[in-house]
């Protein structure tokens, strides 16, 4: 299943976008990098990961959020 992630980011820096199973662990990473401040759409193809429920976690150097994502078959 492919999904679109759409993020802004308000200064230009490095950024990580993962996804995460709810124990931490990075499952998949699904942008990474440096970008210029603005806002982006992002494919995520989640074919082969398990129903369930995932954390969706962007990092730049300001600091980390976190959303819930439920993957379902």
């Amino acid at each position: 299943m492919l999904i679109f992630i759409i993020h802004s980011q308000e200064n230009s820096d490095r950024s990580q976008l993962v996804l995460q199973d709810l124990l931490g662990n990075t499952v998949m990473t699904i942008a990474e990098g440096t970008q210029k401040a603005g806002t982006y759409t992002v494919e995520c193809n989640t074919e082969g990961l398990s129903s369930g429920m995932y954390r969706l976690v962007l990092t730049t150097a300001t600091g980390t959020i976190s959303t819930p994502m439920v993957i379902q078959r």
